[in-house]
């Protein structure tokens, strides 16, 4: 079966401020239409025949990618601030401050595949027969917040920058024909820092780059029980340091 393309209908709006002393503020509503989500829609085979396959596929498993014929929504607020505290006194008026925050909410239909055991009057006297059916979920990926936080400072030839960077809980898993083995993404902190400071020589700058520093780990638990881990990967935290030479 050919798959469509996955359309994304948006619709924002927006609007921003701006002065010397507060900087440049951006508010802005949006609102967005998802069709065609290509999803991997796994079948368990009770009945061969309808596959064309042997007898000795049933039981067997079967995963296709398809195009998920009800549309998701998401709507939200987002808001950025850029500003330089120029007019602050003394060493503080070099601080910078870059804020960005989205808030938003998502919903779709997802479907999903189970195997219901009937009696029948015959031996054996239960079968297996396979249903299609859907239910209601946050979209996969989609977090209900995510927000950017970075303090910055410059002078003298000196530049830094610390970010936090947040990321809500994210749906990865959305179709088990159990609800209860859904499986979520855990929520996202991270701490960065970058500095750089230009030496003596005209187009040289000494940086050095932090990535990861609270060694947060990418944590997968289940949507329903997120006391129970699902799975864990510890990146750990990286460095860059060197001298970079503009001509």
């Amino acid at each position: 079966m050919a798959l469509k393309p996955q359309s994304n209908y948006n619709y924002d709006l927006s609007v921003s401020f701006y002065s010397n002393v507060i900087g440049l503020f951006d508010v802005g509503l949006f609102y967005k239409k998802i069709t065609d989500q290509v999803l991997n829609y796994t079948v368990n085979i009770t009945d061969p025949k309808k596959f064309g396959l042997p007898d000795a596929y049933l039981g067997k498993f079967y995963t296709a990618p398809i195009n998920n014929k009800w549309p998701g929504f998401v709507k939200g607020l987002e808001f950025s601030w850029q500003t330089h505290f120029w007019y602050l006194p003394g060493f503080l008026d070099g601080l910078l401050l870059n804020l960005n925050m989205t808030f938003m909410d998502s919903e779709t239909r997802y479907p999903f595949f189970y195997a219901e055991r009937i009696r029948i009057p015959e031996p054996p006297y239960v079968k297996q027969v396979g249903k299609d059916s859907s239910r209601v979920n946050t979209i996969i990926g989609m977090p209900k917040m995510i927000s950017n936080v970075t303090i910055g400072y410059e002078k003298g030839g000196f530049s830094g920058r610390f970010s936090v960077y947040y990321q809500g809980k994210t749906i990865q898993n959305a179709q088990a024909n159990v609800k209860s083995l859904d499986v979520s993404t855990d929520h996202l902190l991270r701490f960065d820092a970058q500095l750089s400071q230009k030496l003596f020589i005209k187009g040289l700058t000494f940086y050095w780059n932090l990535n990861n520093l609270n060694n947060w780990p990418d944590r997968q638990t289940l949507t329903y029980y997120p006391k129970f881990l699902a799975h864990q990967e510890n990146y750990g935290w990286t460095t860059d340091i060197g001298l970079r030479y503009q001509f």
